[in-house]
């Protein structure tokens, strides 16, 4: 089932709709149905990194997409309290990695999470394209110091920000609303969906409707986000697939 979802992100993003999963809501640009109105959040299918991502605002922008091409999303913004700290143009998105140690019993567990905010000016909030990464207290779901990607070095440096440059209101000590509703919410679409996979990096965006998937990374980097992701260490990661090897039963 993973081999068939994981390199479309419109029929990934499906399977977890059909089992009732709260998700960003995809928008079929095939002509078959009316869509919304505009604006919409367009990314490609299956590259990542957040390549090529972009917003379209206009009908004209909207008419060149190409269905089997462009992955169309609703355009939806980040809650009311945390617009103040984290802005209002881009969506920030709560990035949390879960492990699955056997598929067998579905047991999944979170490794890590923290919050990603674009910079003033981002459409998103991928850290590999120069945004902010902020580490997390997983247990009040309260934001620290955050650190912005070097594009240059392609490292995260320390974290010594406390706000976006240019903001006024900072983020560290900001309580993220949902945010222990979205852990679970990733857990639970590991164990449902896509339990075969050994390890997964999950986006879910913070609205005034709660917690939205925005997508699930099945090749994801774990190195990138630095101090941001104290508790993501390779260790953890060798003791997960270790654990999967005694479960699972390989044709070797």
């Amino acid at each position: 089932t993973m081999q068939k979802l994981v390199p479309n992100k419109i029929k990934l993003m499906a399977a977890l709709k059909n089992a009732n999963f709260p998700i960003i809501p995809t928008i079929d640009i095939s002509g078959k149905s009316q869509p919304p109105p505009l604006p919409w959040f367009v990314k490609p299918m299956r590259d990542g990194y957040g390549t090529d991502c972009h917003r379209v605002d206009t009908e004209e922008a909207a008419s060149k997409l190409v269905a089997e091409r462009d992955f169309v999303q609703e355009l939806v913004i980040n809650h009311p309290s945390l617009q103040p700290s984290c802005g209002s143009y881009g969506l920030a998105s709560v990035r949390v990695f879960t492990a699955c140690p056997n598929p067998e019993t579905k047991q999944v567990v979170v490794i890590d999470a923290c919050m990603c905010i674009p910079l003033k000016d981002s459409i998103l909030s991928n850290v590999k394209r120069g945004n902010m990464a902020v580490v997390m207290d997983l247990k009040t779901g309260v934001m620290g110091k955050g650190g912005i990607y070097s594009l240059s070095d392609c490292v995260m440096p320390p974290l010594s920000h406390d706000r976006i440059p240019g903001h006024d209101r900072p983020f560290t000590g900001v309580k993220v609303p949902h945010f222990h509703e979205g852990l679970n919410l990733c857990e639970r679409a590991h164990s449902k969906v896509l339990y075969e996979a050994p390890y997964l990096g999950w986006d879910f965006a913070v609205t005034d409707r709660g917690p939205l998937l925005i997508e699930c990374n099945t090749l994801c980097s774990s190195s990138y986000f630095g101090d941001a992701m104290p508790r993501l260490t390779h260790a953890k990661l060798v003791d997960n697939c270790l654990a999967r090897i005694r479960h699972v039963k390989y044709p070797w």
